[in-house]
């Protein structure tokens, strides 16, 4: 859903219904505009599962807390919310993010967040038809959403390093993988990622990532990175 933060007022919160968190209710104008949407999207998307009246909370690290029956992920950008949601009984968990493709100036930086040395390197040789500024920014939303699909199949916290990209087709798939051992023995090796420019975001990219829900016996205390994304943006 498109959004203008022009047009917010703090009054919306309780005009719509919507629990302005604490860690929300103290930060500027623009966070609590993106919050707000991302809560109606994710009305929207708990509506199509037939949920209409559940107030959706926000966990230790960020992340919203949905109804029992269902696992769900939020994303936005300053313009634009996006929230997914399945069935908690499928097995899977859902990562998804929404970007807006990153300014050349800041390519550089954002490629050293992300991508190792090699990796870099590699990302540079893929053939694609996508500018370079579109290709970071869908490997950076790429990794964010399995950083958040991971969050949530067992609270294993990943960092942008531990995921390398394998391949991209023009398909709209990315193949990632995981390379550091500790989440590899708890979540498996390898994921695709689901991307696609929307027409009607224009200027943005959005991915899509599902991972089977982790049992409690491979959950082992201290055996995944502790440093990481989780929250939605």
């Amino acid at each position: 859903m498109a959004y203008r933060l022009l047009n917010f007022d703090h009054r919306l919160f309780d005009a719509y219904n919507i629990q302005c968190v604490s860690r929300i209710s103290t930060s500027n104008r623009r966070r609590k505009a993106s919050f707000l949407a991302g809560r109606l999207a994710a009305r929207m998307a708990l509506q199509q599962h037939g949920i209409f009246d559940f107030s959706i909370g926000q966990g230790a690290m960020g992340e919203p807390l949905w109804p029992p029956s269902l696992y769900g992920s939020i994303s936005h950008t300053q313009e634009h919310a996006v929230a997914v949601c399945i069935k908690s009984d499928s097995g899977d968990c859902i990562g998804v993010d929404i970007e807006s493709i990153t300014k050349a100036t800041r390519i550089m930086s954002i490629s050293r967040v992300i991508f190792s040395l090699s990796e870099s390197a590699r990302v540079a040789q893929m053939p694609t038809s996508l500018s370079h500024e579109e290709l970071v920014t869908l490997l950076f939303s790429c990794k964010e959403s399995l950083i958040k699909a991971a969050y949530a199949a067992g609270h294993v916290i990943l960092r942008f390093h531990d995921i390398a990209t394998v391949d991209l087709d023009s398909d709209g798939q990315v193949l990632l993988e995981l390379v550091a051992k500790p989440a590899r023995d708890v979540l498996g090796t390898r994921f695709t990622a689901y991307y696609v420019f929307p027409p009607e975001c224009q200027g943005s990219v959005l991915t899509t990532v599902r991972m089977p829900l982790i049992s409690p016996r491979r959950q082992r205390p201290g055996s995944v990175p502790n440093v990481g994304f989780v929250s939605e943006r």
